[in-house]
């Protein structure tokens, strides 16, 4: 057997690991999340920033309501964003320099 056929289960493994991971953190896969941002309203008529700021606001009332882990979820999601935002800019920075 080659070693490529016998790395694939790790490769999968690790895949469905991430899956696992981001499925606790965000209740749906990260590539899910920022796609379905990416065409909402309040991305294309207010920005990132709005869209985290509604995050965070959710947040605060499932926190009043009790369902705190889908208030850490949201919580998450707009960590999420704001990192991917932070690796965004690092990169314009670099490509610009």
């Amino acid at each position: 057997m080659n070693n490529s056929a016998q790395q694939e289960p790790d490769e999968l493994t690790i895949k469905q690991e991430s899956e696992y991971r981001e499925l606790q953190a965000y209740c749906a896969s990260k590539s899910e999340i920022l796609k379905l941002i990416e065409e909402s309203l309040t991305f294309n008529m207010s920005g990132l920033d709005m869209v985290i700021a509604s995050y965070l606001s959710d947040a605060q009332e499932l926190i009043a309501a009790n369902d705190l882990n889908r208030a850490r979820q949201y919580i998450n999601i707009a960590k999420m964003l704001i990192f991917e935002r932070m690796e965004s800019e690092a990169e314009d920075k670099t490509t610009n320099v």
